[in-house]
Order: C-alpha cells, then structure tokens, then sequence
C-alpha cells in the first residue's frame, strides 16, 4: 500500500523543490542560434521561449514528467523524454524539408466549413464551454477528407492558438495527428455517418494565462475546480492516490458495483508507478452522475506523474493508460487543464 502522505507530495508539485533547467537551441545545419523558439514540458503552464542567443531557463519540480517539447515554425519538432535526467546544454533542431502536397487523386466531396465545423466540434468538445472556447487561427489547419478511406485527416504546420475565455487560458497546440475516421454507410462512398467512429490524436500543448499580469479572478478559479472535478485528470489521480470512493466515484463491472481495491493495484516504482487492472472495461460514475466507460490499454502497465504510459525503455509515449467512452469523451479542449493544475477546494 502506498502512503497518501507520500503520493501526494510527488503529484503535487508545490510540495516539491523548484529546480533550474538551462539550454541553448540551434539550427543543425548552421549552428546558428534560434530566437523564440518554444520549450516546454507538454500539457502544462511550464515553458519559455529563447532570446537572441537561442538561450532558455526553465524552473520546474521533481513532479514534472511530461516530456519536454522543442518547436519553431520550419524546423522538426523535438520531444526529449528525459531532459532533467539528460542535462541537455545544447539542442539542435533539424530544418524541415521542403514537403510537397501528396498528390490526391480523388476528389474531396465535403466543404471546407463542413470539415471545420466536424473538426471544432470533436476538438473543442461537445459541451457548453466549448461556445467561449476559440480557435485563433483555424485558416492555418489543413483538412481533408478521404472518401475511399472514410477519413477526415487533420494537419498544421503552425501551432493552432486556442483562446478559453471562460477557464482563462491562453492555449499553444502543436498538432501531430487528429483524425477522424467516419463509417461508410453505402458501397458507392457517398454517405458516412453523422459523427466518428474513431479518433486518433495526439498532441502537445502548452498553457499560459489569458492575462498573464492579472490575477486570476475567484469566478474563474472556481469554474476551474469545479472543471478539474469532473475531469479525467482528477480520475487518474483518484486512482494512484487510492482516493477513488473518497472522491465520490462509483466504479461497476458487468453493471455490477465493485470495490476499487479489489480491481485497481497501485505500486510506487522510483518515480513511477505500476498499475495492474484486474478486467478489461468498467463503467465509472462522478458524484454527479457523469458516466463513462473505461477500458485500460494494457492491464499492466507503468505510467509517468502526467499519466502517460512507459515504453520499455521507460519513455514516455503520446497515450494515456485508458480509452475512454461517454462523458470525458465530450469534454475536449475546452474543459482540459495543464497537468500541473492544483484544486485547491478539492479533496486530494
């Protein structure tokens, strides 16, 4: 059993020790120095940009897991999975290569406005936040739909800017992958059903205040933990915190209740922990009533503080631990928060 005393002082990083991470970022080919590049650890408020001499600091805690993104418009993007541990001084970004469209040969039958109306419902999320949630540039998001493949394919180049007004982030998104594939409903390809069957995403985000030299006001502070409180985020730590019933989650298999203890096993491992789930699809229930199934991607597994799985070479990969059916599905961007997020009027 782990201690609740000891959990929460790794989950929570103002309990930690703050830490200083330096590095210089240049271009490969001409060992020039870059100016604003972004760095950040992913999904979380902790980033900076370079100055003139391609030069940042971070100020981090030991909680932080996430991997550490490294991007500028016209270079490959960097993900280094352990850049505390490494102690990178020096990051060279490699410039991309020209990127000729792939010749389409079949013609694209949805408009543009149908394809962005698909993409913001499914990115921002289908909830009533989602109304005060804007995406700044949408002009800079490719989209095409494939219909011999059933297949809405989602690419930017820039970072998607995203402006929450009611949680009050400003929010930095580079976009690796977000497809939608649709279910044909006739052999001739001329119609697909009204929603996805299946989205594949992965992203990498970065958080900033919407007023950064304001405080924040209590409303939004409020609206933010009554968000965290039906969030995924509050449910993973429910778990690892053993603090499921505590928190007022109901967990049931085959329509059954079930005692967490005896389906959800939690070890600490170094900095890590080791979960084993006993079946393969429970449905959970919030203390108000939300509803979702949930089914693990492996039933034992080892995850990071950010709640994302480990590779066998203890990376971080772009999956959480669960796929999820039913209310975290609609909750989408506009009802996300950083990683780091801290409810203070919240049980732990």
């Amino acid at each position: 059993m782990i201690s609740r005393i000891s959990l929460v002082a790794f989950l929570f990083p103002f309990f930690c020790a703050s830490q200083t991470f330096n590095g210089r970022i240049i271009d490969k080919m001409t060992q020039q120095p870059i100016e604003t590049a972004a760095v950040y650890f992913d999904n979380t408020t902790i980033g900076t940009t370079t100055n003139e001499n391609g030069e940042f600091e971070i100020t981090y805690t030991d909680a932080i897991q996430s991997v550490l993104v490294v991007s500028f418009l016209g270079y490959e993007r960097l993900k280094i999975n352990k850049p505390t541990k490494d102690r990178l001084k020096l990051i060279e970004l490699i410039p991309k290569a020209v990127d000729l469209d792939t010749v389409i040969i079949e013609t694209d039958p949805w408009t543009r406005e149908r394809k962005e109306n698909y993409f913001k419902r499914y990115f921002l999320g289908r909830n009533s936040m989602a109304n005060d949630c804007r995406i700044l540039n949408i002009e800079d998001i490719d989209l095409r739909f494939s219909p011999s493949r059933g297949i809405l394919y989602s690419s930017s180049e820039k970072p998607i800017l995203i402006e929450n007004k009611k949680l009050g982030y400003h929010i930095k998104i580079d976009l690796d992958v977000f497809d939608f594939t649709f279910k044909k409903l006739n052999t001739e390809n001329t119609e697909f059903s009204v929603a996805p069957t299946w989205i594949k995403k992965e992203i990498g985000t970065f958080y900033r205040e919407l007023n950064p030299i304001k405080k924040v006001s209590k409303r939004r502070l409020k609206l933010r933990d009554e968000t965290y409180e039906v969030s995924a985020l509050r449910f993973y730590r429910s778990i690892v915190n053993e603090t499921l019933i505590e928190n007022g989650y109901k967990l049931y298999y085959e329509d059954k209740e079930m005692a967490p203890k005896d389906h959800f096993r939690v070890n600490k491992e170094g900095n890590f922990f080791s979960l084993a789930i006993k079946h393969k699809l429970y449905a959970i229930e919030d203390k108000f009533g939300n509803k979702t199934l949930v089914a693990p991607n492996q039933q034992v597994f080892t995850i990071n503080s950010s709640g994302l799985l480990l590779d066998e070479n203890g990376n971080a990969s772009k999956k959480g631990p669960f796929a999820y059916r039913g209310f975290f599905t609609v909750l989408g961007i506009s009802m996300r928060l950083p990683n780091d997020y801290q409810c203070l009027s919240c049980s732990k």
